[in-house]
């Protein structure tokens, strides 16, 4: 395995959980803020939408300005994603988390980070590997997604979302 495969593997592992653990909070969130059902549905098919749509131009981007630019761009987005769950209070600035396309609803990684590491894991392995190393990237991330979830959903449970929404 080389360091390169090894660090892309690792940062899947790490946004996994995080999006695991998102698809099941995010939702409790929203509605802890009051909102319904379909407003709530709204909310995460437009994060959805938003992500797939985010990923399409990361793709186009990162060939102008670079991969680890781009990456790094993304990152700021999912931060500023966080921030704005964390301090809004209305259905209004809440939407706008979905429309950064970092919402992590779909529990996958739908949006610019997905793209631009599969192209890198394809440059980061020797040809006769490629589809192990592909089998390798998506059941890490799925095996990491469900441990946050199934972590989200534990601690909701037995603390009434105290720990998770502190």
């Amino acid at each position: 395995m080389t360091r390169d495969f090894a660090l892309i593997l690792a940062a899947r592992l790490l946004r996994a959980f995080g999006f695991g653990m998102a698809a099941v909070l995010v939702g409790l969130h929203l509605e802890r803020h009051g909102l319904s059902a379909s407003v709530i549905g709204l909310i995460l098919s437009i994060g959805l939408l938003s992500a797939a749509i985010t990923g399409v131009i990361a793709a186009t981007v990162s060939g102008r300005i670079g991969r680890r630019n781009t990456l790094a761009l993304a990152g700021l987005l999912m931060a500023f994603t966080g921030i704005d769950l964390a301090i809004a209070n209305s259905p209004l600035l809440l939407g706008l988390a979905a429309v950064t396309g970092m919402l992590g609803a779909a529990s996958v990684d739908l949006g610019p980070f997905a793209s631009i590491e599969q192209a890198a894991l394809a440059e980061s392995v020797e040809p006769r590997r490629r589809n192990v190393a592909f089998a390798r990237y998506s059941l890490t991330g799925g095996l990491a997604a469900a441990a946050g979830a199934l972590l989200a959903g534990t601690a909701t449970d037995l603390n009434s979302g105290r720990v998770v929404f502190a």
